[in-house]
């Protein structure tokens, strides 16, 4: 007897006959669909029943070539790979560091001895909430949950598992990617920072907040790239973490940045008192002409926030702080955007929309005040006699 309703197509593995939901799979290595009835449900339940239907199927079939390996064992041979990745260019330095990092410090000391096939979807999930009491903001957790997923997935290609786990887990489940902290220095904060800045501190400092250059971009400088003669930095070059100086991640990233008279006097005093002072040298070098390091950069930065008692403020901060300052002074997203190197303006607003949308509305309030007021002061201004 045929069916009153033909099966229809919802989304990807999810069928809905009448008003039942129905999820199919294919077992791996088969051609032939399993399906499963899940009932008169809500669109949302379907969805995570058909989700874990999916991994059961696809998890029953193990590869003849699965055997036993620890989680720890597995991400040494990770790791050797994204090495190999690395060298071949295809993964930049940072992406890598982060995913070590992220598997040393929130996965290896949780599941290390564990057998990779003993992994599940709620192992995950617990993860996920233990992650979230912590301090680390959504952002970061999300960082950790990429290297977590790309390890299995390295797992899954090798074939020590059948199928990747994160991939059981629904929408509500998984990290999501969230927003990192924007932290602006205000004119007092700035103040503070540089007074307690000395030497080496004060230059990187002040051209930390006064270009908005990347870390990388700044250590990459060298003096041919301070053009003194047009109060330009043309922003050229970054240093990778091997201490090289490498292509910069966009072409949008080639740039120039205007450079405030003030701080051109600062580099000067720095090129004069420099022992290295050649065109190809460094601008922010050690004793030896060589890059002074972001491990070491970091450290001269944060000693002088410390000692100006600011918090929660890191390199980068000073350059939010800079596209806040151009924002506040009525610069158009176009001029932000070059200046800052984003590939495009929707990346500069993206990030800094309500400042832009904060200036606006601070302007039309003024003209909107000037129009409907200022008459009376006008008048007032008027009847009051000269000193």
């Amino acid at each position: 007897m045929p069916f009153k309703h033909e099966r229809i197509k919802i989304e990807r593995g999810l069928y809905r006959r009448g008003s039942v939901y129905w999820a199919c799979a294919t077992p791996r290595g088969q051609r032939n669909a399993s399906w499963k009835r899940i009932g008169p449900v809500g669109i949302q339940e379907a969805r995570r029943a058909r989700d874990l239907f999916i991994y059961e199927v696809r998890s029953s079939t193990k590869p003849g070539s699965a055997k036993r390996i620890t989680v720890r064992e597995l991400s040494v041979r990770w790791f050797a790979r994204l090495d190999e990745l690395e060298a071949a260019g295809e993964l930049r330095p940072r992406t890598v560091t982060s995913y070590k990092d992220g598997i040393r410090l929130h996965v290896i000391p949780r599941w290390g001895s564990r057998d990779v096939r003993s992994l599940n979807a709620d192992d995950l999930v617990l993860w996920h909430e233990a992650q979230r009491t912590t301090d680390a903001t959504s952002w970061s957790i999300r960082a950790r949950w990429m290297a977590l997923r790309g390890l299995l997935a390295h797992a899954t290609r090798a074939g020590y598992i059948a199928s990747n786990p994160c991939d059981a887990l629904t929408r509500r489940e998984r990290p999501k990617p969230g927003r990192a902290r924007t932290r602006y220095l205000s004119e007092n904060d700035i103040e503070c920072l540089l007074g307690n800045s000395q030497q080496d501190a004060l230059v990187i400092n002040a051209t930390l907040i006064f270009s908005g250059l990347r870390v990388s971009e700044l250590l990459g400088l060298t003096w041919a790239d301070i053009d003194f003669a047009h109060s330009l930095i043309h922003v050229r070059r970054q240093m990778s973490r091997r201490g090289e100086r490498v292509s910069l991640k966009t072409d949008a990233g080639e740039r120039e940045v205007i450079l405030m008279n003030q701080l051109a006097n600062l580099l000067r005093g720095r090129k004069l008192a420099a022992r290295f002072s050649a065109e190809q040298d460094l601008v922010i070098g050690n004793g030896v002409g060589r890059t002074l390091g972001y491990t070491r950069l970091r450290k001269t930065f944060s000693a002088a926030a410390g000692k100006a008692g600011l918090e929660d403020v890191t390199p980068h901060t000073c350059r939010h702080t800079f596209a806040s300052i151009l924002i506040d002074q009525g610069a158009s997203v176009e001029f932000v955007s070059q200046q800052l190197g984003h590939a495009s303006t929707k990346t500069t607003w993206d990030i800094y929309v309500h400042l832009f949308r904060a200036r606006e509305q601070a302007d039309a309030a003024r003209r909107e005040l000037d129009t409907a007021f200022g008459h009376m002061l006008r008048v007032i201004g008027e009847d009051t006699p000269d000193g």
